[in-house]
């Protein structure tokens, strides 16, 4: 049996690290033309999404989906349309307007006036509004999820966040709610940090017996998910603390805490996209030991080379998770050493994990 990964699932990644990658802007690039940066890669990418649900449908291919939803259920479910036009064409029209009017305001931000620039705000607050409810009806009532839905609706919210962050009033504001976003940070570490926690012992629970079948893959999975959750309040609340403290763009401890969280996302992305549809094929056990489930002893010897990518995948989510936890206790060490620190604790673990599950002789 040979592994393969549809192109499309690439596409994927390319995307939600073009809308992401945008967050270091409001790093280095003074407000609030950092923001529109930000704004206009968040559009590209949610563009990109449309393009890619309208290139799949007008070609009657099915949409990638390897983490077990259904894709194709969602995009052609009757919610799939508002008021007689398919959501992707929306989609499409509206990040398409984005991206040149964003690049207008950085470039040629006086051909705006202040009521056309609020006119803009209100545009992609309702569109955040309306992808606010496109996600109540795949977790309500289709009871499906779409990757390529949640990260078209991530952009959409990233563009209504800093389209009403980049208004003059928002640091003020920020500033009265500091108590709940430092509650929130801590929240989210909770659930990161918990729930990569987590799956590191369910998954040397599970090893027990040198496999890992459909209901404890289903039991990594959930507590991975806690993850994302996590890193959207973390991300969230460092991202209001920005707007509110400026200088904190300026702090390597803060920088590092948004490398790691970053790497725990797209490591934690990888690990349920691309690698855990495989997870029960792969062998865990000793030499010389066969598996107990069939199926997998059939196919061990094709995804035998998966074992260490896994691994080493779960190295990195966990250690960044902790990297960026404890990265606000070491203010006084430059960025050099935070990363430097960094990549010891990730050699460290990771050997740590490969030595651990290798097969024993």
């Amino acid at each position: 049996m040979k592994i393969r990964i549809s192109n499309r699932i690439f596409l994927y990644f390319i995307l939600m690290m073009v809308g992401s990658g945008g967050f270091f802007f409001i790093l280095f690039i003074p407000k609030p033309t950092g923001f529109y940066a930000f704004i206009a890669l968040a559009a590209v990418a949610g563009f990109g999404v449309a393009a890619n649900i309208w290139d799949s449908k007008r070609n009657n291919r099915e949409l990638a989906c390897p983490t077990g939803s259904d894709c194709n259920a969602v995009v052609n479910s009757h919610y799939s349309k508002f008021l007689g036009v398919h959501l992707e064409y929306w989609g499409m029209g509206y990040f398409g307007i984005l991206i040149p009017t964003y690049v207008t305001l950085m470039f040629a931000p006086a051909l705006f006036s202040s009521s056309m620039i609020w006119g803009v705000v209100v545009f992609s607050l309702l569109a955040g509004l309306f992808s606010l409810y496109l996600l109540f009806v795949q977790g309500i009532l289709l009871r499906k999820w779409c990757i390529w839905c949640l990260l078209a609706a991530a952009m959409s919210l990233t563009v209504c966040v800093l389209s009403v962050v980049s208004i003059e009033a928002a640091p003020e504001f920020i500033l009265r709610g500091l108590p709940i976003l430092i509650f929130v940070q801590y929240l989210g570490y909770t659930f990161g940090v918990g729930g990569a926690t987590a799956a590191v012992f369910l998954f040397a629970n599970y090893l027990d017996d040198a496999q890992i079948d459909e209901k404890e893959l289903s039991s990594l999975k959930g507590v991975l998910e806690m993850g994302w959750v996590g890193l959207i309040l973390v991300l969230v609340s460092q991202f209001l603390l920005l707007i509110g403290f400026s200088l904190l763009g300026q702090i390597p401890a803060f920088i590092m805490q948004i490398i790691a969280l970053l790497i725990a996302g797209i490591s934690t992305a990888v690990m349920m996209v691309i690698l855990s549809p495989f997870l029960v094929y792969v062998p865990f056990a000793q030499k010389g030991e066969k598996v107990v489930d069939s199926k997998k002893n059939n196919t061990s010897s094709s995804f035998n080379s998966l074992r260490a990518p896994i691994v080493i995948c779960g190295a990195v989510i966990i250690s960044s998770w902790y990297m960026a936890l404890v990265a606000s206790s070491f203010l006084s060490l430059s960025l050099t050493a935070l990363v430097s620190t960094y990549v010891m604790i990730l050699l460290l673990i990771t050997s740590s994990f490969l030595y651990l599950t290798r097969p024993k002789k």
